[in-house]
């Protein structure tokens, strides 16, 4: 049958190792940002997903652990979680995943990404119908 060979073909999509994520990932909106409390100073997060969450700041460290209060738009209160460093860029731009989250903790990242991606895709469907 023509057309299955037709859908099946169509249906292949190749990924990249690298551009493979376990999860998500989603900008914060400039106008309702993302905070991160660490001890010294507070941070607004350039990247965040289920996973982990990315900001800038110079001087931190590969395999720095730490407990940071985060500020989530769409969520009340704070959450508070624990980061591993992964990697810090020359630029000072800081990788980190989640250590150890609870069910509770998940569960507000979660709901805060899914928020997000949600008005994403609304700002990018009224975009396309202007």
């Amino acid at each position: 049958m023509s057309w299955k060979k037709h859908f099946e073909s169509a249906m292949t999509l190749e990924i990249s190792a690298e551009d493979q994520r376990e999860t998500f990932r989603v900008r914060p909106a400039g106008s309702d940002p993302v905070t991160v409390s660490l001890p010294e100073c507070d941070i607004s997060v350039v990247e965040i997903s289920a996973g982990g969450l990315s900001f800038v700041r110079v001087g931190m460290k590969k395999e720095t652990k730490a407990v940071i209060q985060m500020s989530l738009p769409e969520v009340p209160g704070n959450v508070d979680v624990k980061i591993e460093v992964m990697r810090v860029s020359d630029d000072g731009h800081v990788h980190c995943r989640f250590v150890d989250l609870d069910e509770e903790q998940e569960d507000k990242i979660h709901y805060y990404v899914l928020c997000r991606q949600k008005k994403m895709i609304t700002d990018q469907r009224q975009k396309i119908s202007r």
